[in-house]
């Protein structure tokens, strides 16, 4: 009995040693808000009292002190919400490259110079009397004797639409190519009443010339001339060049017109004396359109300063028939 007591005794003694107080130490104090440390916690309160001693024995031991509480640990301070870090700084947008540079439009090849003239007669006013002159046409002649001996030059005159001499607008004579209206080049029937010659001494033999001038005395062949070709072409059926059904034409008379196509250049400085001439024969072409052309090279320096002509040509007497019809004419000086 004796020892249960000092056993028990014991027991309470140690509970009171280790704190078994029904007051605990104080709750650390709550952690405080972000930055400010906690508040420490209270301490605790002392242990219990110590046991009574047991009677008639050796007293008990005094009740430890109670440990007070520990301290509360102040709440760690909060750390500071971290500083935002900056954006990182955009980076620039790449230089946009340079739009490649557009490759210049190729050179236009130089255009080809226009041609010197080109006619198809169809704008022509065919009631106009002056419709071939207004085009730029001239006339002039030259009578011969019956054995070819020169006998003397007239003119120079616009060209005349109709008439007795030299051209006429017509219509009717085209074929698909050729359109409603064609040029008509026939002898000068007018020569020369006034002093017998001409046609009308039933001997003499008439040139008559209808002819364009790209390059005339007042605006002769150039030195940019030089070195070029000039080229005549067109159209051309026959007319009424020796009709054997022409009354002119009719036995015992033989009819011997002849017809031809022309370049030729004149040098002002020697009296117009020709320096150059290509021909067609145009007498025997048929009665078919068909397409003819010639040409002269500018090759000689000395050409600077001449005179160029083309155009179309006759030669008759006595009132022979002499016409030729031409139509599309195109003049051309080029590079070579």
């Amino acid at each position: 009995m004796e020892i249960r007591r000092i056993l028990i005794a014991i027991l309470f003694g140690t509970l009171a040693f280790y704190g078994c107080s029904s007051d605990s130490g104080g709750d650390g104090g709550a952690a405080g808000s972000a930055g400010t440390g906690g508040t420490g916690g209270t301490g605790g309160t002392g242990g219990g009292t110590g046991g009574t001693g047991g009677t008639a024995g050796t007293g008990g031991m005094g009740g430890g002190a109670g440990m007070g509480g520990g301290a509360g640990m102040g709440g760690g301070a909060g750390m500071g919400g971290g500083a935002g870090m900056g954006g990182g700084a955009g980076m620039g947008g790449g230089a946009g490259m340079g739009g490649g540079a557009g490759m210049g439009g190729m050179g236009g090849m130089g255009g080809m110079a226009g041609p010197e003239y080109e006619q198809d007669f169809e704008s022509l006013d065919a009631g106009s009397p002056t419709a071939v002159g207004d085009d730029g046409w001239q006339v002039n002649g030259n009578v011969f004797q019956g054995d070819g001996t020169f006998k003397f030059f007239f003119g120079t005159f616009a060209a005349p639409n109709g008439g007795p001499g030299f051209s006429a607008i017509v219509t009717g004579q085209g074929g698909p190519s050729q359109g409603d209206q064609q040029l008509s080049v026939y002898n000068d029937y007018n020569c020369c009443q006034q002093t017998n010659e001409g046609h009308f001494n039933g001997t003499d033999r008439v040139e008559a010339n209808v002819f364009q001038e790209p390059r005339s005395a007042g605006s002769p062949i150039t030195a940019a001339d030089i070195g070029k070709t000039f080229t005549f072409s067109f159209d051309a059926k026959v007319g009424n060049i020796n009709d054997p059904s022409d009354p002119e034409c009719e036995a015992p008379n033989m009819c011997d017109s002849t017809a031809r196509a022309f370049i030729q250049t004149l040098d002002p400085s020697a009296s117009f004396n020709r320096t150059n001439l290509v021909e067609v024969d145009m007498t025997n072409i048929g009665t078919d359109w068909n397409r003819f052309e010639i040409s002269l090279d500018l090759t000689d320096p000395l050409l600077e300063g001449q005179v160029l002509q083309f155009g179309f040509s006759s030669n008759a007497k006595s009132f022979e028939p002499s016409g030729i019809f031409y139509d599309n004419v195109l003049a051309e000086l080029e590079s070579p």
